[in-house]
């Protein structure tokens, strides 16, 4: 099972594309602070499909708090200078905000309102008037 969870900032504004079958890719990276002896930041890529990309894409901006979990893909190639790169990047499947907006609005979409359920005809809401068994 390949499955990852981190925290951290979001190191760039999100970069949103679509592909040629009309599903949106957003991008972006995560720093994560590394705690030890000497303190170090590991950068992540970040991915999110489909309607995860969309709405994240209106939410997300650079230095916010973010907690990603997804799959981890680890990329390999030889870039123009003939030097072999690796990128550590997630396959996000969820993203949650964990801080405020910079305007002070919320960080999620507001939940809609729970209806309470309808009390039914019979029922007069006075447990003194329910015979014992």
């Amino acid at each position: 099972m390949n499955v990852i969870t981190i925290i951290g900032r979001v190191g760039r504004d999100p970069e949103s594309r679509t592909t040629a079958d009309g599903k949106t890719v957003v991008k972006f990276s995560v720093a994560v602070n590394r705690r030890g002896k000497e303190d170090a930041t590991d950068w992540f890529e970040v991915q999110a499909f489909g309607r995860l990309g969309e709405v994240m894409a209106t939410l997300i901006t650079k230095g916010r708090q973010v907690a990603v979990s997804g799959s981890l893909r680890i990329d390999e190639w030889i870039g123009q200078d003939g030097v072999k790169r690796k990128s550590v990047g997630i396959y996000a499947s969820d993203i949650q905000l964990l801080d405020k907006r910079p305007d002070g609005q919320p960080s999620q979409p507001p939940a809609a309102p729970r209806q309470q359920p309808k009390q039914p005809a019979w029922d007069t809401g006075d447990e003194d008037d329910i015979p014992p068994f």
